[in-house]
């Protein structure tokens, strides 16, 4: 399967969260905080525990935002469905940590949160599982999501994009190493944006979601003058991304 077609398996699947207000007309936010995916038609949808710690400061404004192709040819338009957010759980996922003797090296909690929306029927996923050997430096994957948020979609002094970015890389590394069964992580050589976590990190040739985009390496540096003295923070292309194996177990 080409990469463009597997694209267009996922796409439906992401989804953008929102501040919603009175004033944004349809298809146009004010403020786009972060991307998640569809894991359960039954509406649920997987992002970054982050992003829910950060729905706080927006309260029963925060709406997830489905963003899908409808029609044919010429008569193809772009539909937007605005929708509740009913529950969410950052505490359904704690580490695997002492079962069966297994060691746990990763966050605790990791990165990874569930929100069920007002929506059924929903095209979801499909996610990777601990016996999934797809974690492999090398490997060619891709992301789907929002990164820079708003400001990603607002473009040439308009709003002229709406659908999910398309990013391809390749896995650079995985957490502590290659083989280990039930890796706490993995590194891919693609550049975390704001807007771009919760994005699924899915197989470039198949339509198989092996993680999630979480967070980066950040290198830091340091800029004097004469009356200043300041640290910039410039990320990196090594983003951190979370493992699909413990979403599918949850």
């Amino acid at each position: 399967m080409s990469l463009a077609d597997t694209f267009l398996s996922i796409e439906a699947a992401v989804v953008k969260f929102i501040a919603a207000t009175t004033s944004d007309p349809p298809g146009q936010y004010s403020h786009v905080l972060g991307t998640g995916f569809v894991v359960d038609a039954s509406g649920i949808v997987a992002t970054n525990r982050h992003i829910v710690d950060a729905f706080r400061a927006y309260g029963p404004r925060v709406r997830a935002v489905f963003s899908v192709h409808a029609g044919e040819g010429s008569q193809t338009m772009i539909r937007h469905s605005v929708v509740e957010i009913v529950d969410v759980d950052s505490r359904v996922l704690p580490t695997p940590n002492g079962r069966d003797g297994f060691i746990w090296y990763g966050q605790d909690p990791p990165d990874l949160a569930l929100i069920q929306v007002r929506l059924k029927g929903l095209p979801a996923v499909a996610l990777a599982n601990d016996k999934d050997t797809s974690l492999r430096p090398g490997v060619a994957i891709a992301t789907a999501g929002y990164p820079l948020g708003q400001r990603g979609l607002h473009l040439l002094g308009k709003w002229n994009q709406h659908m999910p970015f398309l990013r391809a890389g390749i896995i650079s590394s995985v957490f502590p190493m290659t083989g280990t069964p039930k890796p706490h992580g993995f590194t891919i050589d693609i550049l975390q944006q704001g807007g771009s976590s919760g994005s699924p990190i899915f197989l470039a040739g198949h339509p198989l979601v092996v993680g999630m985009m979480s967070s980066s390496v950040i290198e830091p540096e340091n800029v004097s003058g004469d009356s200043f003295d300041i640290q910039i923070r410039h990320n990196t292309n090594i983003s951190i991304c979370e493992p699909a194996w413990l979403l599918s177990q949850a």
